[in-house]
C-alpha cells in the first residue's frame, strides 16, 4: 500500500514539474534567444576589428668610409665655419631620421594609402587632418638601447602588404627630401661663400686704391 502511495506521489511531482516547465517555456525561450544574440553580436563585433600587425625595420648610419669622397667638401665647410652642414654619416643619418619622423611627411605618404583615402574622402579638411594625424602616430622610431646609435622604425597596421608599401614609400620620400636638403644647403653655402669672396675682393680693391 505504501509503495503505491509513494509511486503516485512521484507521478504527481513529475507532472507538476512538467507543468511548471511548460508555463515557463516563454521565459526559457527568451533567455536562450537573448544568450544567442549576445554570442552572435560578440562574434560579429570581433570579426569587424582588424588584426593589427607591427612591422619593424632596423636603421643605422652608413660606415664612415662611405663618406670619404666628401672629405674635400667638408674641409672647405669647416674652414668657412659651416660645421653644421658637414656631410658625415652621423649628420646625414640624423637628417634622414628627422625626415622620417616629420609628421607632415608621414601624412603626405599616408594620403596615398587606399585605406586612408576611403576613411577621409567624405570628411571636411579639419577632420581629415585629425584622422591623418592619428594614423601618423602609428609610425614611430625608437632606439634599440641607450648606448647604440641603431634605431628601429615601426609601423602598426591592419594589413602587412600595405604596411610594407607605406614603409617603402616613406623611406623613398625621406631619401628624396634628404637629397634635396643637402643640395639646397650646398647651393646656399656656395652663394654665401661667393658673396664673402666678393666682399674680400672689394676690400682689397679699396685697400689698393688707398695705397
Amino acid at each position: 500500500m505504501n509503495n503505491k502511495i509513494s509511486k503516485y506521489r512521484d507521478e504527481i511531482d513529475l507532472f507538476d514539474f512538467l507543468k511548471l516547465v511548460w508555463k515557463g517555456k516563454k521565459i526559457i525561450a527568451l533567455v536562450i534567444i537573448f544568450s544567442l544574440m549576445i554570442g552572435i553580436s560578440y562574434i560579429y563585433m570581433n570579426s569587424l576589428k582588424p588584426t593589427t600587425y607591427e612591422i619593424s625595420m632596423d636603421l643605422s648610419p652608413n660606415e664612415k668610409s662611405d663618406f670619404v669622397n666628401f672629405t674635400n667638401i667638408n674641409k672647405i665647410l669647416i674652414s668657412n665655419d659651416f660645421k653644421d652642414h658637414l656631410i658625415t654619416n652621423e649628420i646625414i643619418f640624423k637628417k634622414f631620421i628627422n625626415n622620417i619622423t616629420n609628421f607632415e611627411n608621414i601624412m603626405t605618404v599616408l594620403k596615398d594609402s587606399s585605406f586612408i583615402k576611403e576613411k577621409i574622402v567624405k570628411l571636411p579638411e579639419t577632420e581629415k587632418k585629425k584622422v591623418l594625424n592619428s594614423y601618423a602616430k602609428l609610425l614611430t622610431v625608437e632606439k634599440i638601447n641607450i648606448e647604440s646609435s641603431q634605431l628601429v622604425l615601426k609601423l602598426k597596421w591592419h594589413n602587412i602588404d600595405e604596411a610594407l608599401q607605406i614603409l617603402d614609400q616613406m623611406l623613398n620620400f625621406s631619401l628624396l627630401n634628404l637629397k634635396d636638403d643637402i643640395f639646397k644647403n650646398l647651393d646656399n653655402i656656395q652663394e654665401v661663400m661667393r658673396r664673402y669672396d666678393i666682399e674680400k675682393d672689394k676690400k682689397r680693391i679699396v685697400f689698393l686704391e688707398n695705397q
